[in-house]
């Protein structure tokens, strides 16, 4: 999120009307028409006020901001809120919303953070990265269909290719969610084509050869991965999950346990390897990891079912 921009707002008011009239309230008051010092005294207040309202608009996107840079995100929503009262119709507004979706989705508060991205969107329908966030949320809260339609709508704008390639991964995920398995893989290959040396392509494209039953092409996806990238964990990882989906539970504490060498206050190493050693019948070792985990911050209700499983006879 730590990020600063700038804004440049531009102000143009509009100001029409009929003829009106005076209505004197005081004692002996009556009935007249509008002067033009009427029109203009009425008019000089009105750009007073809107100009006064606009200085405190920009000073909170300013803050918002700041506060973002700063990563206090309370902070920053709160300024981007203040701004959209001040100004709920600014023109710029599609970035106050954009930005207030981003940090509902740090905060992953997903059904938030998608109405933002949809006003965004109403304000500025072709934005990419408000249909790229937009898409995310379809996908977090569980519409992949959704997701994939904004996906779609994106790629037809030929963005740029970092923009394409994130856009690609998405359309992954939401492929994966609904089976569409062979789309999944072609978005992979896609991002492979644009960056052959995207090893998150090759890694999720494992995923893609499991679920279509390819076992052993998929480990040896992953050999090759861990064979030239040895200090990569999510491979590492990756190829455990694997084994222990294939009962190789020796292989997949082994892979664990490097992980674990390399990122030693993952407490989701631990459990991984606790796993494969109840697998294996190494109860106090198991214990000994699962405990582990729940010093470096694991809920302990994750850590009850393979606990219980220590008690419970082979």
């Amino acid at each position: 999120m730590k990020r600063f921009i700038t804004i440049a707002t531009c102000l143009f008011v509009m100001l029409s009307g009929s003829a009106q009239t005076i209505i004197d309230l005081s004692a002996g008051g009556k009935v007249r028409a509008k002067t033009i010092d009427d029109y203009r005294n009425e008019q000089t207040g009105i750009l007073q006020r809107l100009h006064e309202d606009s200085l405190a608009y920009v000073q909170c996107l300013t803050q918002a901001f700041n506060a973002l840079h700063a990563d206090s995100l309370a902070t920053a929503e709160k300024c981007f809120r203040k701004a959209l009262k001040l100004r709920p119709d600014a023109p710029g507004n599609y970035v106050v919303h954009y930005n207030l979706g981003l940090i509902y989705t740090a905060q992953n508060q997903h059904t938030k953070a998608f109405h933002q991205y949809n006003d965004a969107l109403k304000l500025k329908p072709e934005n990419p990265q408000a249909l790229q966030m937009r898409a995310q949320s379809h996908l977090y809260l569980g519409n992949a269909t959704a997701a994939i339609t904004d996906c779609n709508s994106l790629l037809r704008q030929e963005p740029d290719t970092t923009t394409k390639i994130a856009t690609l991964f998405v359309r992954y995920a939401a492929h994966m969610q609904v089976r569409l398995h062979a789309n999944a893989r072609s978005d992979l290959e896609q991002i492979i084509r644009l960056q052959p040396h995207n090893d998150n392509a090759h890694l999720l494209l494992s995923n893609v050869d499991e679920a279509e039953g390819r076992h052993r092409q998929a480990l040896e996806r992953l050999d090759r991965l861990v064979q030239g990238r040895p200090e990569w964990t999510e491979a590492l990882v990756a190829r455990a999950e694997l084994e222990m989906k294939q009962s190789l539970f020796a292989l997949a504490e082994a892979d664990a346990s490097r992980a674990i060498e390399l990122d030693s206050q993952n407490a989701t190493l631990y459990l991984l390897r606790a796993r494969a050693k109840l697998k294996q019948g190494q109860r106090a070792a198991a214990k000994a990891d699962l405990e582990r985990a729940n010093e470096l911050g694991m809920p302990i209700e994750e850590l009850r079912p393979y606990l219980r499983s220590l008690h419970t006879k082979p």
